[in-house]
């Protein structure tokens, strides 16, 4: 079971400090999903633009005609990919209709820049992060997979690898053109993370813990199925 409760109630509390929200992490984190369940809990009108789907970026081309009128929650996806919008979103918030916007987006440090400078006392911001460990019940499994949604939750390991090669060629590509991956922060974040757990550890080496988790669990499981073929084995 994935419980991403934490996050769906900081965004709430959000709209409690700044009628924009803004809800940022690295690429396939889980943000888009995180906001189809805010909108689907807001007792409102909600409305939805994803700015990688050609028909909304075209609507966008005259934003202001579109988002005037609208009240309500208001979600805009990939906002990255226009960040002219943050001055429209000024002149909206400030007309102080009942509506409040959830924009999600890469951490890039321009596009904070702009939020921040754009959108001053308006915006709070919400950094997701993929999987973490207070929010799934199988442990080894988010070591092998890593924390990305698609790649945890894939149907097989063939295809949670195949996806983390993607997901890494991908990156690789993206690094090439000069464009934003990983938030500096996520990379500050994970770095003090394993400092911890090595100090944590001692002389143990973290494979070894992952090993001795792996078979624990598989014991509770009755994944192991003990014969007395060795001497010393109870029968």
């Amino acid at each position: 079971m994935i419980n991403r409760q934490t996050f769906i109630d900081e965004i709430a509390f959000s709209f409690q400090i700044a009628p924009v929200c803004g809800l940022i992490g690295p690429r396939q984190c889980g943000k888009t999903t995180i906001a189809k369940e805010i909108a689907s809990q807001f007792l409102g009108e909600v409305h939805h633009f994803d700015l990688e789907d050609d028909r909304d970026q075209n609507k966008m081309l005259e934003p202001l005609l579109i988002l005037e009128n609208l009240e309500g929650l208001i979600v805009i996806d990939e906002i990255h990919h226009a960040p002219n919008l943050f001055k429209i979103l000024r002149v909206l918030v400030d007309q102080k209709k009942n509506r409040k916007f959830l924009v999600l987006g890469s951490a890039s440090g321009e596009l904070l820049k702009q939020t921040s400078e754009t959108l001053a006392g308006r915006i709070n911001f919400v950094e997701m992060m993929p999987f973490g460990l207070k929010e799934v019940d199988f442990s080894l499994l988010l070591h092998i997979r890593g924390g990305y949604p698609l790649s945890f939750l894939a149907r097989s390991e063939r295809v949670s690898v195949g996806w983390r090669k993607a997901y890494i060629k991908g990156s690789l590509v993206a690094v090439g053109a000069n464009e934003s991956v990983v938030p500096a922060s996520d990379l500050q974040d994970a770095m003090r993370r394993i400092k911890q757990l090595e100090g944590a550890l001692g002389r143990k080496t973290l494979e070894n813990e992952i090993l001795k988790e792996a078979v624990d669990f598989a014991k509770a499981k009755k994944w192991i199925a003990r014969s007395p073929v060795l001497p010393g084995d109870e029968q």
